[in-house]
């Protein structure tokens, strides 16, 4: 009988602990903390936000900004995988800048930042999809 207090007693005790494990970040303007941003040794290459709602017909406007680290690169394309999986130009200008896009991009959507010249990769990043979550889904009550 005592054995069976003091397992009731612990799980009880563990079980605001445990929840504590799967908690995210802190949601923003509805969007969870997520990567804006990749870099590698060529060039950084930012999306904000990196993250859309998965919900069909969710469309955000999103900054693009790029910086590329070889001095060699003198200007760049910024290119986007559109419907059709082919690529196509959303902006071009110096080996360093941003655009602001319109309101079409979704999670899925992928950036490349493209030497001009030489027309090689030096940066990619695809906007995370998040879940769709319902009216009531997620909701406190």
């Amino acid at each position: 009988m005592m054995r069976t207090a003091i397992v009731g007693t612990l799980a009880v005790l563990a079980l605001p602990l445990l929840s504590a494990c799967g908690r995210i970040e802190p949601v923003q303007d509805g969007v969870p903390p997520h990567p804006t941003s990749v870099e590698n040794e060529d060039a950084v290459l930012s999306v904000e936000p990196g993250a859309v709602g998965a919900c069909e017909g969710q469309r955000v406007a999103a900054r693009i900004a790029w910086k590329v680290k070889d001095p060699a690169v003198q200007s760049v394309l910024v290119q986007v995988r559109g419907d059709d999986g082919g690529r196509k130009v959303f902006a071009s200008g110096a080996a360093q800048g941003e655009a602001e896009t319109g309101q079409w991009v979704a999670g899925g959507t992928r950036f490349y930042l493209v030497d001009a010249d030489s027309r090689r990769d030096l940066a990619a990043f695809e906007v995370a999809g998040l879940a769709c979550l319902g009216p009531t889904d997620g909701a406190m009550e």
